[in-house]
């Protein structure tokens, strides 16, 4: 899909503003880049799949869909949907799930 993780992470409504340390661990100089595959496929396993994985096989459509839907949207409308989501979470969180979401190594 060739998506930049900080967009997705950057954007996330369950973790609030996330610092590209926080998702990365520190390079020495002139290692950057050399390690980014490595670093996206960690932070893949450690993050998204088992989030995935929560969502269930029945979901993945919608969810293929949410991303690849967000990924075309502008910056402005893409800030729309994020705080559409923070106003829908203080009022709709599910306790169960929110609890699951805290169990993620990188949420």
């Amino acid at each position: 899909m060739q998506i930049d993780v900080n967009e997705i992470c950057s954007a996330s409504p369950f973790s609030g503003t996330i610092k590209e340390e926080e998702i990365y661990p520190t390079l020495p100089d002139g290692l950057n880049g050399a390690l980014d595959a490595s670093r996206i496929k960690t932070y893949l396993k450690n993050s998204m799949y088992p989030l995935m994985y929560l969502f269930g096989k029945n979901s993945m459509p919608d969810v293929d869909n949410l991303l690849t839907s967000f990924y075309q949207l502008d910056d402005e409308a893409r800030q729309e949907v994020v705080e559409t989501i923070r106003l829908k979470l203080q009022y709709h969180r599910d306790p169960e799930r929110a609890e699951q979401i805290k169990q993620i190594k990188g949420c």
